[in-house]
């Protein structure tokens, strides 16, 4: 502001002094002067001028600069949102890496809680399975003495079945089925042969041999058994979803059956929300 009143002073100095003068000069020196005064007035108005528009321009940037100002700010509480947004999601998976289940995903498929679940349900399964054996195997350490007998056909197969050796019905039962004619007896092989496998623990070949059965005509009153058994291996193996599909399938295929209770216990337990 102060070199916009100097600049107007410098400019009317020299008008002063000419017009204190102009009394004293001809009328040539007048006209001379009055050109000079009028030259003055313009440089004058000249520098309003650019001082208004000076000040202008100063106002515009000053509003730029605040318009950038508040700009910077909006970013900067983006970027401390952002940054308080990335702080929670490193403590939630910090608690996921120690807990092994993300907070909020208590569904999640893959998840590192589930697979634990489903390695301990499987633990447990081949805990029980070996508790089996070993019954087993001190039962067959206390008839080592006796002689090992062959099974040779189906009624053989039942009375071992009764008496539970299952071992033996699993070692030689698939040899009398290949010698067997009639569809139905192999059939009832099969089945005692699976059952067998259950018993011993081997719940692969089960489901597999249980499979082959679940669409056979001849066994009417076993097939109830038959699915519900392909369940409860999948169950002990750990692999509850398919356990469940199967257990349902027993319910609607067999509704009126014990077997069909069973399984609706087990679906109660393994998938509480479908029922």
């Amino acid at each position: 502001m102060w070199i916009k009143n100097l600049e107007l002073r410098q400019v009317r100095i020299p008008f002063l002094l000419c017009w204190l003068f102009t009394g004293c000069m001809s009328t040539q020196d007048g006209e001379v002067l009055k050109e000079d005064l009028f030259k003055a007035q313009k440089r004058l108005l000249e520098l309003e001028h650019r001082f208004e528009k000076t000040g202008e321009e100063s106002k515009h940037q000053g509003n730029k600069a605040n318009k950038e100002l508040a700009s910077t700010n909006v970013r900067q509480d983006k970027l401390d949102a952002d940054i308080r947004m990335l702080k929670g999601e490193l403590g939630t998976l910090r608690q996921g890496v120690i807990t092994g289940e993300l907070p909020g995903f208590e569904e999640q498929a893959d998840s590192i809680a589930k697979t634990l679940q489903s390695l301990r349900s499987r633990i447990e399964a081949l805990e029980k399975t070996q508790l089996e054996i070993l019954a087993l195997l001190q039962k067959r350490k206390a008839n080592k003495g006796k002689q090992e007998v062959t099974l040779k056909n189906l009624s053989d197969v039942m009375k071992a079945f009764r008496a539970k050796r299952y071992m033996s019905i699993t070692r030689d039962t698939r040899t009398i089925i290949k010698k067997t004619k009639k569809e139905k007896v192999r059939d009832q092989l099969k089945f005692y042969y699976a059952e067998s496998l259950f018993k011993v623990g081997r719940l692969r070949d089960a489901v597999l041999a249980f499979n082959e059965l679940s669409s056979t005509k001849h066994l009417i009153e076993e097939l109830p058994q038959v699915h519900l058994r392909i369940g409860d291996s999948f169950r002990l193996l750990g692999d509850k979803k398919a356990a469940v599909v199967y257990y349902k399938e027993t319910v609607n295929k067999f509704p009126d059956s014990d077997e069909a209770m069973r399984a609706q216990e087990h679906i109660k337990k393994l998938d509480p929300k479908s029922t």
